[in-house]
């Protein structure tokens, strides 16, 4: 089922383009103007909604020819650099007009004014939300030189990089979010910030679901009704989101109700993404070693070396070692060895990991 299927409004897609098709090309007249692509329900594409209601916005993108625009890093400076630049014919971005499609009920233009050298810039990345429009909900209707499409192509891909980076930061806030933070929150008496918490584990549940599709997140007004009609989604998906969904009251066990068919969701696709080589129990400790810019310099820590070297497979022993290596802030395996080998350690080290202390010291004996 095509997800426009489901929409009960009429659509008035045909007669609303026959109608702006002659001030469309009025656009292309001006010689600034490089190419011209229409967006959301307006646009006729392989995955275009071709759905226009009364509800929709016209949201056209006009990609202009700046050469100075390739010299600056934020579009906004154009303006402020070099003003005159900037044809003088454009309109402001947000304006109304009385479609006779729509019975001369005013809607809204969206003119998006995109600087073609600032957006060819190799350090100028597209957002997902920016990147997911282009891919699934766009039409080029003016392009002579090709430029535009080969510029689309280029900045709507979604890597195998940025994918897998994505994946890992969802997965790293779902223990936070879900299974630690809201429950911490019902204890100290938030209970409007512990079904909050479980909202927002929803929406990172779902952009994880996205992602595991190889498909961009739509914008939050398609957000959870286009999930429903991706490729793969858990078991029973559209039951335990009305579950999830429903806050009768706010109380302790609507959160635990909550988040039970939150986790009953996650379950299945950490299931599905272990079966991919992720790692859900790693994932916060990956995303700070390699991503998060405000966690860790380093990728590889001291701890991570002398662990390797120790090769102990019991999971809690090596949790304890890594926090006493980390508390002692220890440069090296020979500093970790004198420690074990002249009962080196803090007087506060020896309280908070005796046992681990203990056991190093033994090991070394033995």
């Amino acid at each position: 089922m095509n997800f426009t299927s489901t929409l009960k409004t009429e659509n008035l897609y045909e007669n609303v383009r026959k109608e702006i098709q002659p001030w469309l090309n009025s656009i292309t007249k001006h010689k600034e103007v490089l190419g011209v692509v229409l967006m959301s329900g307006l646009a006729n594409s392989p995955n275009g909604r071709c759905f226009f209601d009364r509800y929709s916005d016209i949201d056209i993108v006009v990609f202009l020819d700046i050469p100075n625009s390739a010299y600056v890093t934020n579009p906004k400076k154009i303006d402020r650099l070099y003003p005159e630049s900037i044809p003088r014919w454009l309109p402001d971005f947000s304006f109304y007009i009385p479609l006779l499609s729509n019975d001369g009920v005013n809607v809204e233009v969206n003119f998006h004014q995109m600087a073609y050298q600032y957006e060819k810039r190799e350090d100028n990345i597209w957002s997902i939300m920016k990147k997911e429009a282009y891919c699934y909900t766009s039409e080029i209707f003016y392009d002579p030189q090709r430029k535009i499409k080969a510029l689309i192509d280029k900045k709507k891909k979604l890597t195998s990089s940025e994918r897998t980076r994505m994946i890992y930061e969802l997965l790293s806030q779902k223990r936070w979010y879900v299974d630690v933070n809201s429950k911490k929150d019902v204890e100290r008496g938030l209970l409007f910030g512990a079904e909050d918490l479980i909202s927002k584990g929803l929406n990172q549940f779902v952009e994880c679901l996205y992602l595991y599709n190889w498909v961009l997140r739509p914008v939050d007004k398609w957000f959870l009704n286009k999930s429903l009609y991706l490729n793969w989604v858990p078991d029973n998906y559209s039951k335990e989101l009305s579950q999830i969904l429903k806050v009768r009251e706010i109380t302790p066990r609507s959160v635990d109700e909550r988040r039970k068919h939150l986790n009953f969701l996650w379950e299945q696709l950490i299931n599905k993404l272990d079966q991919e080589g992720f790692y859900e129990k790693e994932s916060f400790n990956i995303v700070s070693r390699r991503w998060e810019q405000n966690r860790q310099l380093k990728v590889s820590t001291t701890a991570d070396d002398i662990l390797n070297r120790l090769e102990i497979t019991d999971e809690q022993k090596n949790s304890r070692i890594r926090n006493l290596i980390d508390f002692e802030m220890i440069e090296n395996v020979c500093e970790f060895n004198k420690k074990i080998l002249t009962d080196g350690f803090s007087s506060q080290s020896k309280h908070y990991f005796k046992e681990i202390i203990n056991y190093l010291m033994k090991g070394n004996n033995d």
